[in-house]
């Protein structure tokens, strides 16, 4: 059995985010048929309308890569952690950078005066709450963050109750669940809590994992062949408008790229472009698509077509790398730090407070 030093970076995991996010901006950018550039086309005479490029489309099964690679990351980031200091550094990783992605995109909404928004709505979106407040989110990739981060509570809450030992034996039971729910079993409680649209790549790469660390490794394969076949059987499902064939070739790709990493045959690479931009990945994500398509609304009158599309792209990558620079490096650490210290105390007090008197 192998042990990975918590501080052990692995490079290939960097360049398979920046792959994702890429794919996901691509995506929205030339081929979305629900994003600006459709909707622009009726108004300024098809000037987005790119048919050689609808192979973009492809684009959206970077968020599947990104649940995969979260799965794989979060079962290495839990390891040996204790419940403060595995859920300090999940918060902290996501939470800043996505209040400051909020920030922005509603200031750029009201100077642009693009759509309503409410307080409301901006509590709801900066505490996680959407649905159960029954609010819209403010940017349509803010669904996906509010995924992760009922999967790393889930993680944090096995922590807790000391049940993460039994991690691969949950992943596989995971997978089985979503399997359950796939086949019509479908009870709202049990879909929302253990998020079944989507917990099939979570344990997939949690079990990818334990085959990187060359433990369970019967029982994660098991898992991993069970989560492929069903997120082909949902991808199919999900997107009538693609080949039955592109749906499963891509879904193949993103699990063989995650076996690239469980094999080790890429452990040495040493590339720091790849830091660079696996660190963008997260603020690109989060500002691309709401900011980008009403750039893409008021500049159309200076600039059109794939042109424009290429130089909001690379200005949000920009933007991207100033916040990763010079946000997140100086915030997240702090932020992780005293959340660390606030869970730790608040434990540490229930402990007692719970311990039979003598």
């Amino acid at each position: 059995m192998l042990s990975m030093a918590k501080n052990q970076h692995i490079l290939l995991i960097d360049g398979y985010r920046f792959l994702a996010a890429i794919s996901v901006v691509c995506f929205h950018y030339f081929a979305d048929v629900n994003s600006a550039q459709t909707r622009f086309n009726v108004l300024y005479g098809k000037i987005f309308e790119f048919p050689h490029l609808a192979f973009f489309e492809y684009g959206r099964f970077g968020v599947d890569l990104f649940f995969l690679i979260s799965g794989f990351v979060i079962a290495l980031s839990a390891e040996g952690r204790s419940f403060s200091g595995f859920l300090a550094s999940r918060v902290a990783r996501i939470v800043p950078t996505y209040w400051l992605a909020i920030i922005l995109t509603s200031a750029v909404i009201l100077i642009f005066q693009y759509q309503p928004l409410s307080l409301r709505q901006l509590f709801a979106n900066l505490a996680f709450l959407q649905r159960p407040l029954g609010e819209s989110f403010i940017d349509g990739v803010y669904w996906t963050i509010a995924i992760e981060f009922r999967f790393y509570l889930l993680v944090a809450v096995l922590i807790l109750f000391k049940v993460y030992r039994f991690y691969h034996w949950l992943l596989l039971g995971w997978v089985v669940l979503c399997f359950v729910d796939y086949y019509g079993v479908n009870i709202g409680w049990i879909k929302q809590l253990f998020i079944t649209s989507y917990g099939y790549y979570f344990s997939a790469g949690g079990a990818f994992y334990h085959i990187y660390q060359e433990r369970h490794r019967m029982l994660s394969v098991m898992t991993v062949v069970l989560s492929f076949c069903l997120a082909v059987l949902v991808g199919v499902d999900r997107f009538k408008e693609l080949t039955d064939i592109g749906v499963g070739c891509v879904i193949f790709v993103c699990y063989g790229l995650m076996w690239l990493i469980s094999s080790k045959r890429f452990d040495d690479i040493k590339c720091n472009s790849l830091v660079v931009a696996g660190a963008v990945t997260y603020p690109l994500y989060l500002l691309h698509l709401k900011i980008g398509n009403i750039l893409m609304k008021h500049l159309t009158i200076t600039a059109s077509g794939i042109l424009l599309n290429i130089i909001i792209m690379v200005g949000m990558l920009l933007l991207s790398w100033v916040v990763s620079r010079y946000f997140e490096k100086s915030v997240n650490p702090a932020v992780r730090r005293g959340l660390e210290a606030l869970l730790s105390g608040l434990h540490q007090s229930a402990s007692r407070l719970l311990k039979p008197a003598n």
